[in-house]
């Protein structure tokens, strides 16, 4: 297999070691590359691209370039896709389309595989038995929540859906403002005033300000 000599690098001079490295990494991008194009990204030359697929044992470029990229999809399709780090940096456009597709397709899998269709069963009996349905959403789940009502509609189901852009779960008492806030805004003041402290205390003003958005931001504004 081509891949497996490329990673072997097996009596590759330090000019092809470079060149099956960029391969390895840059495989996708070698369907639409001519030897021209090769060449000047691995800083050789044609000739050494064609010695280069010669001693992979094929007759020449065009043959090497079919092979590969046929080998390389299966290749990079065996990978496990880190869900935290996707891709890196290095990656190329279409390395980082593939990681993305992959990894939501392994998603899709696992989630298929875990149904419990009995359960899904009732769940979908009692729904189309009722006159009515309600969703409660917080954060992001409210854009899949309002897809899911729109697609009811379709059905003649009523579905009343309360959305909450909190990312906190609710507080058993409110104050506004909140004490922290209060205090902040109360050590801004004498700062303000005193004429040496001036710039300090405009600079402490802008980050009290800074910390009440926030707090209101993410529903915080309890103590």
């Amino acid at each position: 297999m081509i891949i497996e000599k490329l990673m072997k690098q097996a009596d590759f001079t330090d000019v092809e070691k470079s060149i099956a490295a960029y391969l390895m990494k840059n495989g996708f991008d070698v369907k639409n590359m001519s030897i021209q194009s090769l060449a000047r990204a691995t800083f050789s030359s044609p000739s050494t691209i064609t010695r280069f697929c010669r001693k992979l044992g094929l007759d020449g470029y065009k043959k090497f370039q079919i092979l590969f990229y046929s080998e390389y999809e299966v290749f990079a399709n065996q990978g496990v896709v880190d869900a935290n780090y996707p891709f890196s940096g290095n990656d190329s456009f279409e390395q980082i389309v593939r990681k993305l597709a992959k990894l939501n397709n392994e998603t899709i899998r696992k989630t298929v595989s875990g149904f419990d269709y009995n359960q899904l069963h009732r769940i979908v009996q009692r729904m189309s038995r009722a006159d009515m349905i309600n969703v409660f959403s917080v954060g992001t789940s409210a854009t899949v929540a309002l897809e899911f009502q729109q697609k009811m509609l379709r059905f003649g189901k009523i579905v009343n859906l309360t959305m909450s852009s909190c990312f906190l779960p609710p507080q058993p008492d409110y104050s506004f403002p909140s004490g922290h806030t209060a205090s902040s805004f109360a050590a801004v003041v004498p700062a303000i005033v005193n004429k040496n402290t001036r710039k300090i205390g405009i600079a402490a003003l802008i980050v009290a300000i800074l910390m009440a958005v926030s707090r209101i931001y993410v529903c915080a504004l309890s103590e």
